[in-house]
């Protein structure tokens, strides 16, 4: 099974002193995690809100440094729009054993996506963790 995510999660500031801190705001009903999954030529998508997670930097200035972030998606929370498919996944998934699919990366580059200043669209490196396997 070949999976895709696609984070998209608003999140809320919070600073301490020399860094900076932004953790997802799990209120917003914005949050989204979305995945393609493509299994012997048949492909399908799902979604979830179900997502916990921060990015931090050392310094004052926005993603100075080594910066870091983290996101969580709970598996269980997985939706395909249709129900048995989404039990066989969980199956597959062991989502008893592993409940969550963890990203852990550096912020690599960063963009304002408007005028505003509020959006940021950011490039990473990290790794992804899934049913045990890390890659």
């Amino acid at each position: 099974m070949r999976w895709m995510l696609v984070v998209l999660a608003l999140a809320g500031y919070a600073g301490s002193a020399g860094a900076g801190e932004w953790q997802v705001d799990r209120q917003a009903r914005d949050n989204q995690v979305r995945f393609v999954s493509t299994v012997a030529g048949f492909s399908f998508a799902g979604k979830t809100d179900r997502i916990d997670g921060y990015a931090w930097w050392p310094g004052a200035e926005l993603f100075a440094g080594e910066s870091r972030l983290l996101f969580e998606v709970e598996l269980d929370g997985l939706d395909t729009g249709i129900g048995k498919r989404d039990r066989d996944m969980r199956k597959v998934l062991a989502t008893d054993r592993w409940p969550k699919a963890v990203f852990k990366g550096q912020i690599l580059r960063y963009e304002p996506v408007d005028s505003t200043v509020t959006a940021y669209r950011v490039t990473v490196k990290g790794r992804c963790s899934l049913h045990g396997v890390e890659r």
